[in-house]
């Protein structure tokens, strides 16, 4: 198939700036402008850093000591005051980004065991795109989840009837179907178990769901089961749509969508990453390493939705491919020796966060070449000198006559827009997006303006002022004066 030249010509990162340093860090995601980045750590924390500035923005960590083990997956919600975590312990904990303290909280119980103190291991969460008390939560070794909090809105399904066809070819009265179970509404909110319902006829009736996704506007809930077979279900009454086979008998470990929700991406066990598009259901590209067939910690896609990034399985070596999207590999990157665990695609800009298994996130960038003729566009790089010989007025002063004044159109600028011009107005959820973190400055000295010192301004203080009262040590006398 022959490709387009604007197609061939893509950027890519290749090579590493600089990496961030913050703890252990396990897992990272970027908010939806890319100015934020979260990251999980080993020890519970959710380290938010300016991505500009690369600092620590804000530490977001529960008082509670169940809440300190290992983060194991982050999530965004689509305005950036929200973050949702999931802990190697089983709890799913929603974060406001502002105040740094959790919001709510779920636990994952784990059969068998006391459902208190530890749960199932969270392998991926998500935010419903419209409606941060809505969540998926997938596990390693249960059905996915939908978890509400909206207590006004229960998710139970409802019950349909479908005509059932005679042996005469007449159709019956309908039939009840039936609906997934629902646990029991508490305090932590409503849980749904993600199940396979009758009303939709699989290749493989034996075929148990292992990874759900909601799609680009959150209407529907695209879930890949573990016999290669990826079901369409409507969000609010998860009611089945249609489904459609990836190629494969393998389990989907994973589905991705493209940021313009046109491409679905499905990490499958037998090595191979697909890409298929949204409306036609068709397989769009396959993507594998042939020469080493590795296997695919993760996948993503770039932020422009024209590339494709594979993290392989590697215990000692981080090795990054890349391919556009009709599955042309473009380059491998090969980072420190080191295990993969975790990577993120930039929205906007041509950088990967990969994070290693020494915790460090690695920042992955395009290198830019200096083009002097981009700030002048008749210079002219020469690669000998040349001898310059110059005009005969090149140098003279000229003297230009003053211009006549032109009366101008008075411009009303602080008057508001008529509503018949063509310029772009803002977007109401653009305006309440969290984009950056406020920086509180700290007092070094009482202001009774300011109110009263918190807790840790006064232990700092208290600190200063005891080095600063702490007399020199005198010095040791010598052994001539101790004999006096």
């Amino acid at each position: 198939m022959s490709l387009p030249l604007n197609k061939l010509e893509l950027d890519y990162p290749n090579y590493i700036e600089t990496h961030l340093d913050y703890g252990l860090s396990t897992v990272a995601c970027f908010n939806r402008k890319g100015t934020l980045l979260a990251a999980g750590t080993t020890n519970g924390q959710i380290v938010i850093w300016d991505f500009e500035t690369r600092s620590v923005a804000k530490v977001l960590q529960h008082e509670a000591e169940i809440f300190t083990q290992e983060i194991t997956a982050l999530s965004w919600s689509s305005n950036g005051y929200f973050v949702l975590s999931g802990s190697s312990a089983g709890w799913v904990v929603r974060w406001d980004v502002l105040s740094g303290k959790p919001i709510e909280q779920w636990l994952c119980p784990d059969e068998g065991k006391d459902k208190k103190k530890k749960g199932i291991p969270i392998a991926s969460v998500q935010m419903h795109p419209k409606n941060p008390a809505i969540w998926l939560v997938n596990t390693e070794s249960l059905k996915p989840m939908l978890i509400s909090h909206e207590h006004t809105k229960p998710l139970t399904p409802t019950a349909k009837t479908s005509p059932t066809p005679d042996e005469d070819g007449k159709e019956k009265e309908g039939v009840e179907e039936t609906s997934p179970p629902v646990w029991p509404s508490t305090s932590q909110g409503t849980c749904v178990e993600l199940v396979n319902l009758p009303a939709l006829e699989e290749p493989d009736p034996t075929a148990e769901h292992a990874v759900a996704v909601f799609d680009k506007t959150g209407t529907q809930i695209y879930a890949g089961s573990n016999r290669g077979c990826v079901t369409i279900l409507n969000s609010t009454d998860l009611m089945p749509i249609s489904w459609f086979s990836v190629g494969s008998r393998h389990k989907i470990r994973e589905l991705v969508f493209s940021p313009d929700g046109t491409l679905l991406l499905a990490n499958c066990v037998d090595k191979t990453l697909r890409s298929f598009d949204v409306e036609t259901k068709e397989l769009v590209t396959e993507a594998r390493d042939s020469v080493n067939g590795l296997h695919w910690r993760t996948c993503c896609f770039s932020g422009n939705s024209e590339l494709i990034i594979g993290a392989a399985k590697i215990n000692d070596k981080q090795h990054i491919y890349i391919w556009n999207r009709y599955g042309q590999l473009l380059t491998f990157l090969v980072g420190p020796n080191q295990a993969l665990m975790h990577l993120a695609y930039h929205p906007t800009q041509t950088v990967i966060a990969a994070v290693g298994s020494s915790g460090l996130i690695f920042i992955w960038q395009k290198r830019q070449l200096e083009n002097w003729s981009a700030f002048a566009t008749d210079f002219v790089e020469l690669e000998n000198n040349e001898e310059y010989i110059e005009r005969e007025d090149e140098f003279d002063i000229i003297v230009e006559e003053p211009k006549k004044e032109v009366d101008e159109d008075f411009v009303d600028v602080m008057g508001g827009d008529d509503g018949n011009s063509n310029s772009s107005t803002h977007n109401t959820e653009e305006e309440k997006e969290l984009t950056y973190l406020p920086v509180v400055p700290r007092r070094n000295c009482f202001d009774p303006n300011l109110g009263p010192r918190t807790e840790a301004e006064e232990l700092s203080a208290n600190n200063k002022r005891g080095r600063a009262e702490c007399p020199a040590t005198p010095p040791r006398n010598s052994a001539k004066s101790r004999k006096k």
